[in-house]
């Protein structure tokens, strides 16, 4: 019988599974090894790096969830504002920055997230980043919602709002649907006094 001929080349991905671009600045050492890796295993740098960091990987642990398992659980979620806010939540907290807390305090107070529209759920991240920033509390932060989301659905294109401390909220309601980064463009806010 004859042996089965073995495949060349990159072993095939998962169904749904897509490569990500990484730059990564090593030390000199570090590249080396890499390489060597590399050549060890008859494979690109880039796959000799994702096999170190496997194995890494596996080992490590955050708050004693191992890091695999917390990677996996942020893919779950969609890539655009209401996904952002639940990916926050799958975070361990002692890893979030204060903005991060802040915004997950105000969305706690909302019942279902998932029931947003993306416009809503992006201007909650927006509000409640700008609220935090700006030394305002969360209830501050969803009255400020709750107006920017009416006056979208009133078809407004813009609303301003000043708070008691003389500051200026500015949102351009006109923005375009589900954009995949966490925070409006910067020209769609301005704060000032």
């Amino acid at each position: 019988m004859a042996k089965a001929k073995k495949r060349m080349g990159r072993p095939p991905r998962a169904e749904g599974e897509k490569m990500e671009r990484l730059s990564v600045v090593v030390r000199h050492r570090f590249r080396e090894a890499v390489e060597l890796v590399s050549m060890h295993r008859r494979t690109s740098a880039s796959q000799a790096l994702e096999h170190l960091i496997s194995l890494a990987a596996k080992e490590y642990e955050i708050e004693g969830v191992p890091l695999l398992t917390l990677a996996d659980r942020l893919t779950e979620f969609p890539d655009n504002y209401v996904g952002a806010i639940e990916r926050l939540r799958a975070i361990p907290p002692s890893l979030l920055a204060p903005d991060q807390l802040f915004l997950l305090d105000v969305a706690s107070q909302i019942p279902d997230i998932s029931a947003l529209t993306i416009d809503e759920a992006m201007f909650l991240i927006a509000v409640s980043f700008d609220s935090e920033v700006s030394g305002n509390t969360k209830e501050f932060a969803l009255l400020l919602w709750r107006k920017v989301c009416e006056a979208l659905l009133d078809g407004e294109e813009i609303y301003e709002w000043v708070d008691a401390n003389g500051m200026k909220f500015r949102y351009e309601l006109s923005l375009p649907k589900d954009s995949p980064r966490l925070l409006p463009p910067a020209k769609t806010i301005a704060r000032t006094r």
